[in-house]
C-alpha cells in the first residue's frame, strides 16, 4: 500500500512541477494546504516543498528511486518516533531541556575559544616552565624507562660506516661537526641532539628494531650498530633514568607548558566571568530572588 501512495504522490509530485495548478487540499483538522502530501504518518504528513532539489543531477530513473527511498525512510523514521513518544518514560522524553542545554553550553564554548584566542598568550617562557619544573619536580617521576638516545639510519651500501661510528662516538667539536654534515647529505633519518628522550615502545616504534637490543644498550656514550637488510642503524645511549626516577626537565616540558597554558587559560576565564557579574549587578541585570542567608 505504501508504494502504490509513493508511486501516486510521485505522479502528482511531477505534474505539479510541469506547471499545473495545484488544488487545495486539508488536512483531518482542517489545515488549509497548497500541496498534495506524498506520505502521512498518523497527523504528520510530508510535502513535496520538504524534498525540493533532492535526486537533481540524475537521471530521471535515478532521481525516483532517491525520492522513493527517502520517502519510505521518512515513513519508517517517523513511525518510530511515534512508537518511542508512546512508550519512553517522561524523563526520557525531556528532549527540549536536553537540546537547551547542550545549546548554552555550545554558545559558552565557543564565547570562551573566542576570548582566549584572543587573550592568551601561548608561547611560555622557557624561565618559566623551568620554575614550575623547579618547584614541582617530585610530581615529574618516570613511569617507564626512559632512554636519552642518539640514532643515525643509513643505506647498507654507505661507504666507511666504521668512520661514522667513529664520529659519532667522539666528543670532538670537530668531528661532531663532521657528522653533521654527512648526516644532512647521506642519512635518511637522525636523531643527534642531545635532549631527547625516549620510552622503550617510542624506540621500537621510530628505529622497528627488536626489543632485546635495548638490552645491549651499554655504557654511556657507546654506540651500537644494528643492521635490518634495508638499513643500517647507529645508536648511542646517552642516560637512562629508570622507573620511580625523576624524569629530567627535557622530558616534561611539553607537558608543564600545556599545564601553564591550562592554568593561564583558567585565569584569563576566571578573571573574564568576574567582570561580566560585576558588570551584570552595576547595570542591575540580574536579582537574586531567594534568602540564601543562615
Amino acid at each position: 500500500m505504501i508504494y502504490k501512495n509513493i508511486f501516486l504522490s510521485f505522479f502528482l509530485l511531477g505534474l505539479c512541477l510541469i506547471g499545473f495548478s495545484c488544488k487545495k487540499f486539508f488536512t483531518e483538522k482542517g489545515k488549509e494546504l497548497t500541496e498534495q502530501p506524498l506520505a502521512r504518518v498518523n497527523e504528520i504528513f510530508l510535502y513535496p516543498s520538504d524534498i525540493a532539489g533532492m535526486g537533481s543531477g540524475n537521471t530521471r530513473q535515478d532521481s525516483i528511486k532517491i525520492v522513493n527511498g527517502y520517502i519510505l525512510d521518512w515513513v519508517q523514521r517517523n513511525l518510530i518516533i511515534d512508537k518511542a513518544e508512546k512508550n519512553l518514560p517522561k524523563e526520557l522524553l525531556d528532549i527540549d531541556k536536553k537540546v537547551d542545554n547542550y545549546r548554552q553550553s555550545l554558545i559558552i564554548y565557543n564565547y570562551e575559544s573566542e576570548l582566549i584566542a584572543q587573550k592568551l598568550n601561548t608561547s611560555i617562557a622557557k624561565e618559566e616552565k623551568q620554575k614550575y619544573y623547579n618547584q614541582f619536580t617530585a610530581s615529574f617521576i618516570c613511569e617507564d624507562d626512559i632512554f636519552n638516545l642518539q640514532y643515525i639510519v643509513l643505506s647498507p651500501n654507505t661507504p666507511n660506516i666504521d668512520n661514522w661510528t667513529r664520529l659519532f662516538k667522539s666528543n670532538i667539536q670537530e668531528d661532531q661537526v663532521q657528522l653533521r654534515s654527512l648526516c644532512k647529505i647521506s642519512s635518511s633519518r637522525y636523531e643527534i641532539e642531545k635532549n631527547k628522550w625516549y620510552t622503550r615502545g617510542e624506540i621500537l616504534k621510530t628505529l622497528e628494531v627488536p626489543i632485546e637490543l635495548l638490552d645491549k644498550l651499554g655504557k654511556n656514550g657507546e654506540v651500537i650498530k644494528y643492521n635490518n637488510g634495508a638499513s643500517v642503524i647507529l645508536i648511542k645511549k646517552l642516560e637512562l633514568k629508570a622507573v620511580g626516577e625523576i624524569a629530567p626537565y627535557d622530558r616534561v616540558e611539553a607537558d608543564i607548558n600545556q599545564i601553564l597554558l591550562t592554568k593561564n587559560k583558567t585565569i584569563i576565564l576566571d578573571q573574564i566571568y568576574k567582570e561580566i557579574y560585576n558588570e551584570g549587578a552595576e547595570k542591575k541585570q540580574f536579582e537574586i530572588l531567594t534568602n540564601t542567608k543562615n
